[in-house]
């Protein structure tokens, strides 16, 4: 059982703003480190070069949201983060955020503060133990390819931990090439079902978001879905793996190789209503999922899935009906 949603959502806040000024930095990225292949990223923290292409945990996501911030007029948010070791070991994650980008190139100054629309945020951390919110900067959008679901760029900016005046550090020569726009994709198909006869799915609502992932590295021929719905009162998350996919194949849900899996509970933005925490997974019970189109060039796959499974915590059945997934595209995970 994976759930990844949970440490791809995390990766996506933007840092506290700070009340001290770095050094001048300047208005251009430089050029890249080293070359730019398809998928790949790569940057220097005070001279030292990190690039996904010199480790097996590279990775770089892009994710488009609906804002609901007034700053951001567009209400759309891009925000890209990238993760990988350098030569010595040691993590590095960038997370860089777009208020009310433009579906082409531009480039954004990098601010340390709330400021109106076509701004952007930064952000770097080491090995996790030390948060650096970027002062300044710049980030240069050079593609954004809403066919293939794609997006390049470079950057360069000054960060530091918030009230300490001696961490500042020059990240330079950023880029990012080619990355997947992993959710909230253009024309990424929809994902659709009825759970206790009520409608839940990603089609053209604002509170909904998708992911789908094909896992070629650790898990081959996995394709993986999920799907967070959310209505006045409740978070709701579907998860469906299907290994090797093939057109026209039915497969069996209540199996271990291929599943669903889901969990409701209350919004807490909501909190005058009670609590409660639904979580299932169909291999305690019975259903199936048949592939309908699977198009391995385009990346687009369509299936139609039901099944009836036990609730984990209560003596309740959930029942999935009416499930479809519409021509939805996915992309390939490098981690």
């Amino acid at each position: 059982m994976r759930t990844r949603i949970g440490l791809l959502l995390s990766l996506l806040a933007i840092l506290l703003p700070l009340g001290c000024q770095p050094p001048n930095s300047p208005s251009q990225p430089e050029l890249p480190l080293t070359y730019v292949g398809s998928g790949q990223f790569g940057f220097s923290e005070n001279g030292i070069t990190v690039a996904s292409q010199n480790s097996q945990q590279g990775q770089a996501l892009a994710f488009m949201y609906v804002s609901k911030t007034s700053l951001s007029p567009s209400n759309t948010e891009c925000n890209i983060s990238m993760y990988c070791s350098n030569a010595s070991g040691h993590n590095y994650s960038v997370n860089l955020s777009i208020l009310g980008i433009a579906f082409g190139p531009a480039e954004y100054q990098i601010t340390s503060s709330p400021a109106p629309y076509g701004v952007a945020f930064a952000g770097i951390n080491l090995d996790t133990l030390r948060s650096r919110s970027g002062q300044s900067g710049i980030i240069k959008i050079t593609k954004f390819d809403t066919i293939n679901n794609v997006i390049s760029g470079m950057f360069q900016f000054i960060a530091s931990v918030p009230g300490d005046l001696s961490s500042f550090v020059n990240v330079d020569s950023g880029y990012f090439n080619d990355i997947p726009i992993a959710v909230g994709t253009f024309d990424q198909g929809t994902i659709t079902a009825t759970v206790n006869g009520q409608p839940f799915g990603r089609s053209s609502g604002a509170h909904a978001t998708l992911q789908a992932a094909d896992y070629t590295r650790d898990i081959p021929n996995n394709l993986e879905f999920v799907v967070q719905d959310r209505d006045s009162n409740f978070q709701k998350t579907m998860q469906i793996s299907i290994p090797n996919p093939k057109q026209d194949s039915t497969y069996d849900l209540s199996m271990k190789d291929s599943w669903a899996l889901g969990m409701f509970y209350t919004s807490p933005l909501h909190s005058s209503v009670p609590p409660q925490i639904m979580s299932w997974h169909a291999w305690n019970g019975s259903g199936s999922l048949t592939v309908t189109k699977y198009d391995p060039v385009s990346r687009r796959i369509s299936a139609n899935f039901s099944f009836t499974a036990p609730a984990d915590s209560s003596s309740s059945i959930v029942q999935v009906t009416n499930g479809v997934i519409d021509n939805v595209q996915y992309y390939i995970s490098e981690q």
